[in-house]
């Protein structure tokens, strides 16, 4: 018989909000952007996943409300640093096992 799983409602909850945060592949693609490239705002973020700047503003904040990415205040920009190493680590590291993404 196999092992239970189980997780607290806590621990599922924020895993569920993880998923969600990365079930659109625009996310991934500005996810995978601020992991290589930290400090970028959003502007610059937009321009490099080809996004207008609203739409790569509001993908941020769901990264950022997922714990995935965290706001960097830099005078009047909006900028974006990864929130927690190894948990950016873990999430690239299951991006690379898929080949097709």
């Amino acid at each position: 018989m196999p092992a239970r799983i189980t997780a607290s409602p806590a621990k599922a909850a924020s895993a569920s909000a993880l998923f969600r945060a990365l079930a659109d592949p625009r996310r991934i693609a500005l996810f995978l952007f601020i992991a290589r490239h930290p400090g970028q705002c959003v502007s610059d973020a937009a321009r490099a996943t080809r996004m207008s700047v609203a739409l790569a503003s509001h993908h941020l904040k769901q990264l950022a409300q997922a714990g995935l990415v965290a706001y960097c205040p830099d005078g009047k920009e909006h900028c974006f640093g990864i929130a927690d190493r190894s948990l950016a680590a873990r999430v690239r590291a299951i991006i690379r096992a898929y080949p097709s993404l």
